[in-house]
């Protein structure tokens, strides 16, 4: 049982997300009451998300980076992605992984590969389909024991999301977002295909 999911915390913990980086939704911001380390009751904004049950208290330095992202009024960030990440911060006399937000990577990524779509000729589209073609034919074509790095991340992307049953549907799902796999962009890519899977479940199921 993870703590960090309990009851234990009404909030999104730092502690929980210490060497990672999630993007998030957002869905509402609201007011609520919430207790001090003195134990004094003050009035908090509160940040929440579609991925989660559990919000996190909207302090004035990630208030002003999403305001500088989206604008200071709430109402208009609700559908928008932001990426949740901690630092250190000396507080109370410790250091606390204290929560943090910036511009999604994913979003980057995405007006990226818009900006690039747009502002390529014909001639760049088709090649770069061919390419992503060529690097499709043969993926699994390798004899045993000469997987490539790029194989063994479809590999994981398979045991995690199930949705992907082969190395040639991975690759396709990542030319078609416009992405592609290498080291630096290994969990953003990871990422993003999950996204993916679960935008097709739904709109299949609905």
């Amino acid at each position: 049982m993870n703590i960090y999911k309990t009851a234990l915390f009404k909030y999104i913990a730092g502690d929980s997300l210490v060497g990672k980086s999630v993007p998030m939704t957002i869905d509402r911001v609201v007011e609520e009451e919430v207790e001090s380390q003195n134990g004094k009751k003050e009035l908090k904004l509160a940040l929440y998300f579609a991925e989660s049950a559990k919000g996190m208290i909207l302090n004035k330095t990630n208030a002003k980076r999403i305001a500088k992202l989206f604008t200071g009024e709430t109402d208009s960030w609700k559908g928008k992605v932001i990426e949740l990440y901690t630092e250190p911060v000396k507080a109370f006399g410790e250091i606390h992984n204290a929560l943090r937000v910036r511009e999604s990577k994913l979003v980057k990524q995405a007006q990226k590969a818009k900006e690039q779509a747009e502002t390529s000729t014909s001639e760049e589209r088709k090649a770069r389909l061919a390419q992503n073609g060529n690097m499709l034919h043969g993926r699994d074509e390798g004899a045993i024991g000469d997987d490539t790095d790029a194989d063994r991340f479809a590999d994981e992307v398979m045991k995690h999301v199930p949705f992907y049953t082969s190395r040639p549907q991975v690759f396709m799902a990542l030319a078609g977002l416009g992405m592609e796999y290498n080291e630096e962009t290994k969990e953003l890519c990871l990422d993003a295909l999950a996204t993916e899977a679960n935008k097709r479940a739904d709109a299949k199921a609905a």
